[in-house]
């Protein structure tokens, strides 16, 4: 069962019973409200949504342990984004790594259930990657 941004239940993600946090976190275009951003800053004092040098508007704490939201109406598509937090005695800019999408699509899903995914090995695990200009790593 795919879980629905609207029913985020933040204690089932601080707990460990979260199934789908892609579902919850990252950016979320939804009809008629616009995007909305979740992201998990523990000990973030504040965060603000990013592009290139220009500020798109600050997030909304909602849950004590570091659980942000953000909401812009009038965005009908998902921006090239980063998360500036203040926290930690200093002022950081993160990649969101929600923003980028699953690894696996609908094939490599249906193929490992059905256990004839003859290079799983090629999406399971870590590697090295570049996705939309960002250097990091998939899992």
């Amino acid at each position: 069962m795919t879980a629905s941004f609207h029913s985020f239940d933040p204690d089932a993600f601080l707990q460990g019973r979260c199934l789908d946090v892609g579902a919850w976190f990252g950016p979320h275009l939804i009809p008629g409200e616009g995007l909305r951003i979740r992201a998990f800053l523990p000990r973030a004092e504040s965060a603000e949504l990013r592009q290139g040098g220009a500020s798109l508007g600050l997030f909304t704490r909602v849950h004590p342990e570091g659980l942000f939201e953000i909401h812009l109406p009038d965005q009908l598509q998902v921006p090239d984004y980063r998360i500036r937090v203040t926290g930690w005695g200093e002022i950081t800019d993160w990649e969101d790594p929600y923003r980028f999408g699953p690894v696996l699509g609908e094939l490599d899903h249906y193929l490992h259930a059905e256990g004839t995914h003859l290079r799983s090995y090629h999406h399971m695990g870590a590697h090295g990657a570049q996705r939309q200009g960002v250097e990091g790593a998939t899992f």
